[in-house]
């Protein structure tokens, strides 16, 4: 039996919480920067989707970022996230890198 959507909410307002007290959050943050980093190491992708940490997520665009900045020479790698049109609903990825212009989608998140 699924949730209803009240119960679902309820859920998730619970885990989000839970996930912004835990006592070592940024010594997690910072071990997960260190194995993202290593896992791209060697990756052949150009393209990478991500998405914009909201409400204590894990941040991976840092190690993405400097997986942009080590490309092979004449390579040009690009970091995707999703964006949701307000009117449309329809789901479209625009490349990402730090300082870009960005605006708010559908979910208001950058």
């Amino acid at each position: 039996m699924h949730p209803d959507e009240s119960e679902r909410a309820e859920l998730r307002r619970k885990l989000v919480a839970q996930r912004q007290a835990l006592p070592d959050r940024l010594e997690r943050a910072v071990a997960l920067q260190s194995a993202l980093r290593v896992w791209l190491v060697g990756r052949r992708e150009v393209s990478i989707g991500a998405y914009w940490p909201i409400k204590g997520e894990f941040d991976p665009l840092p190690a993405l970022y400097r997986w942009t900045e080590g490309a092979p020479e004449g390579v040009m790698r690009r970091i995707g996230l999703p964006v949701k049109h307000r009117e449309t609903g329809s789901l479209r990825w625009h490349v990402w890198y730090p300082g870009c212009p960005m605006e708010l989608d559908a979910y208001d998140i950058p």
